[in-house]
């Protein structure tokens, strides 16, 4: 390691800090210690010694072996989704191993009783894009209170860290010290939070209902900080910004933006009329926020199992996607007349181009406790639009690179990946594999038990606890089948010499063959990949995100084989159904095999995509619409909250 290199990283280390934490390129000197300090540890990382009370040399926290150390602390580590904090700066890598296994929207609070290891620390390892991020926070324990509250003061969105890691190199007294210190400037930045809170929820009371607004300033929140509610949000942020609506997004994407002060502070910077809670129940907000102001629960249908249980008990109105969001939510107690049904929209993305249709007689109907369920969106005055050139959806653009497409949401199918692990039951795992593969083309889920069967008889092992049954039915189901349907639909057409790029969670599926191109997992900024790059699809597996491809192929026309969900499509998707009509479903894989030829063959052209009313009817700013309208209706009256429903249904 040349010095040139560790001064390059001292800069950029001493350069972030002053973006996030200033106070400390003021306790740090300008460059970095002379090369001397530097040697490479028995791991072979570049390490430093530095010198105790009595004169001798030792290790940077203590270890001549860091990454090594560093692995021995994480293997009792469990990522809570919470703060962490370290004792001590240790060797310097024990601080990018902790950040590497937690989560993005988390921090590590680091210690820091000595500069002199501080400044080692930032010359030995390039920590600028924690910083950056706000995931990585260093606290000055020679006086941690004042350190952590004037950190808390410019950073209010940031959650207290509530556990510290323990560092062998730490002795027990000086562990207690450091944790006694934290423990008190942890209480004292947490009453800094809640009078900030207090005065947050005062702006916001003192404000008012708007007698009349122009149009609704809606807020998106949430406290669900996985990439796919962050991903939706952003897309309904962006929407409601073109619509005029927009006001401001707080979702858990980083450290700062998780704590109540930070979603009450988007509610004051946007002047919110209405907040949207996404994928999550509106929590404590709702005793927080004056009565003039709305709450709308949205659960799309890639919510956490469960998610809807959490606007139960409040005032909110609750919209979800699917019917077994909507059992979850009449198990949870939310009455009916607060609970309707509102399925994803087409993105703008996609290039629909339409504008925002009057929300005037929406029609979102709740859900009726004695009929089936939800009933659809009824039609509006925009479905009798007579489409104009401007209305159709645009040319599908360059050619497709391949014949097909396949989409993929897999498991791992080996058995240790199924956590299948006695001798007998590998065996007859392996078995019902081997059918299932060979059968690929007559496999059903109604057919797991039969498969189970056959299985046992080829291993001469029989499952006779019901229990165990079940479970080996279930990785039929979830693993073994899927697997073995899209892995022979890729042999089958690969036969054909057909071409094909897989997207998606492949299980590893394609490790033994066929070469097929692999293009990593569906990323969510480019969910139309598949879309704008195959002549047709399909989509073996069912999983939340196949429904937005199928929304993003409807303008294109582009031929969607999917697997045909587990109810009827009207109940499936009771709002959707007129916008797929550019999907054929399929049972088995031999349906789907015998039914892509025509629709890849030469002189195939594009499938007429539902008309530009119809689309216009499922775009996602139209569901803003519906959702706003009925939030405001159900609200109350205008002249007590201060939001006009009338008002909102000319725009």
């Amino acid at each position: 390691m040349v010095p040139d290199e560790i001064a390059r990283r001292f800069d950029r280390n001493r350069a972030a800090l002053g973006r996030l934490q200033p106070e400390w390129t003021a306790r740090l000197p300008a460059a970095p210690p002379e090369p001397a300090a530097f040697e490479h540890a028995r791991d072979g990382l570049l390490s430093a010694r530095t010198e105790d009370a009595r004169g001798r040399r030792r290790w940077l926290g203590c270890t001549s072996m860091p990454s090594i150390s560093a692995a021995a602390l994480l293997e009792d580590f469990t990522d809570l989704g919470g703060n962490v904090v370290l004792p001590d700066v240790g060797s310097g890598f024990e601080i990018q191993a902790y950040l590497g296994r937690m989560q993005r929207h988390t921090a590590v609070f680091v210690c820091v009783d000595r500069p002199d290891r501080l400044r080692l620390a930032l010359c030995l390892y390039d920590y600028s894009t924690w910083i950056d991020e706000g995931r990585l926070v260093f606290v000055d324990v020679t006086d941690a209170t004042a350190s952590l509250v004037g950190f808390f003061e410019r950073c209010s969105g940031y959650e207290l860290p509530g556990r510290m890691v323990r560092f062998p190199h730490v002795p027990a007294a000086e562990f207690a010290r450091i944790q006694s210190e934290m423990e008190n400037a942890g209480r004292a930045a947490c009453a800094g939070q809640n009078a900030l809170v207090d005065g947050l929820v005062r702006r916001i009371a003192a404000r008012g209902g708007r007698p009349e607004p122009a149009a609704p300033t809606v807020a998106v929140v949430s406290v669900d900080p996985r990439r796919d509610t962050t991903f939706v949000a952003d897309q309904i942020a962006g929407a409601l910004a073109q619509m005029g609506w927009g006001g401001a997004t707080c979702v858990p994407s980083a450290p700062d933006r998780c704590h109540t002060a930070a979603r009450l502070g988007a509610i004051v910077e946007a002047g919110a009329d209405v907040v949207l809670c996404v994928n999550c129940g509106p929590g404590h907000l709702a005793s927080l926020l004056p009565p003039s102001i709305a709450i709308a629960c949205w659960f799309q249908p890639e919510a956490a199992p469960g998610a809807v249980r959490a606007a139960a008990g409040g005032c909110a109105r609750v919209f979800v996607s699917t019917p077994r969001q909507r059992d979850e939510a009449l198990a949870a107690g939310i009455p009916p007349d607060r609970l309707a049904i509102l399925e994803p929209g087409i993105p703008d993305a996609c290039g629909t181009g339409f504008q925002p249709v009057n929300p005037c007689g929406t029609g979102l109907q709740p859900v009726n406790p004695c009929g089936t369920g939800f009933q659809p969106v009824g039609p509006s005055a925009s479905a009798a639009h007579v489409d104009s050139p401007a209305d159709r959806p645009p040319d599908a653009g360059p050619p497709p690179r391949y014949d097909v497409g396949l989409v993929l949401g897999l498991h791992d199918d080996r058995p240790a990946a199924a956590n299948v692990l006695l001798s007998s039951h590998v065996e007859l795992y392996e078995a019902v594999r081997v059918h299932c593969r060979r059968e690929f083309r007559r496999y059903a889920d109604a057919h797991a038990d039969a498969f189970l069967q056959l299985g046992q008889r080829t291993a001469r092992v029989e499952l006779t606890d019901a229990t165990l049954r079940d479970q080996f039915i279930g990785l039929i189901r979830t693993r073994i089948g899927p697997a073995a349907v899209a892995l022979g639909i890729a042999r089958a057409l690969c036969a054909q010499g057909r071409s094909i790029g897989v997207w998606g969670h492949t299980g590893g599926i394609f490790n033994d063959g066929p070469a097929v191109p692999l293009e990593g997992p569906l990323a969510w900024e480019r969910l139309d990949a598949p879309v704008r790059s195959c002549r047709a699809l399909i989509i073996p597996t069912r999983m939340p995100i196949d429904l937005r491809i199928l929304l993003l192929a409807a303008p294109l026309g582009v031929p969607v084989l999917a697997a045909r969900p587990a109810l009827p499509l009207e109940q499936a998707h009771p709002q959707l159904a007129p916008a797929l009509t550019h999907v054929t479903w399929f049972d088995t894989a031999a349906e789907a095999l015998e039914r892509i030829g025509p629709l890849i063959a030469p002189s195939a052209a594009r499938r007429t995509p539902p008309s530009g009313a119809v689309l216009r009817e499922h775009t996602l700013r139209r569901r803003l619409e519906q959702l706003v309208a009925a939030t405001v209706r159900e609200h109350g009256p205008a002249a007590s909250r201060g939001l006009q429903p009338a008002r909102i249904s000319r725009l």
